[in-house]
């Protein structure tokens, strides 16, 4: 005898069934997330289960809820009868209590960066982390050297030979969108004392 659960990805409803192949089914009850702990099914008997609840004992599959078909209802609206329309292989659509991580398992290792839109606040959450040691980011300097380069915010004509300073500008906005603090150095002529001037 195979045991199942059904987990649906677009419906919450869920069905979990002792499974004795397709057929009708009673619904024994309802398994809802919550830290109780889930009845046991009998063969011959099917729950349903919502987002996130336990597999009740007995069940070891999900069968999804679009292959399954209410038959009867209770006088509250409740499903009483179930037809199951397909078959599932034990475990096809459970998972198993920390088969995401397992311990001792780096989660997020030295020098992952921490973003705004990649997930890893929810994976240090899911896991229980309130907080953990980084990196401050550095403070960025950008600095173009060159006799020929003018200023893009000088108004006047170029004289042959001068070109505007394009790649300081670009570079100070492409740092500040990524979160970075920069700091605008200006022009340095083609001068040892003036870059040490700037830098130092």
């Amino acid at each position: 005898m195979v045991t199942l659960s059904f987990v649906s990805f677009s419906l919450s409803t869920r069905l979990t069934k002792a499974f004795d192949g397709e057929g009708t089914y009673p619904v024994t009850y309802i398994s809802h997330a919550s830290p109780s702990s889930p009845q046991t099914l009998k063969p011959g008997q099917i729950a349903r289960i919502t987002t996130g609840a336990p597999v009740p004992g007995g069940a070891d599959a999900v069968i999804m809820v679009e292959d399954t078909l209410i038959t009867s209802e209770t006088p509250d609206g409740e499903e009483k009868e179930v037809r199951l329309l397909a078959s599932v292989s034990a475990g096809e659509n459970v998972r198993e209590i920390g088969s995401d991580v397992k311990k001792g398992d780096i989660i997020l290792g030295r020098g992952t960066e921490i973003t705004f839109a990649g997930g890893e606040v929810g994976v240090l959450a899911s896991v229980g982390v309130a907080s953990v040691k980084v990196f401050a980011k550095p403070v960025v300097g950008v600095l173009s050297t060159g006799n020929e380069l003018v200023r893009h915010t000088d108004e006047r004509e170029l004289s042959t030979g001068e070109v505007r300073d394009s790649n300081r500008p670009s570079l100070l906005t492409t740092l500040k969108a990524w979160g970075y603090k920069a700091v605008d150095l200006g022009i340095a002529s083609d001068t040892y004392s003036r870059l040490v001037n700037l830098i130092c």
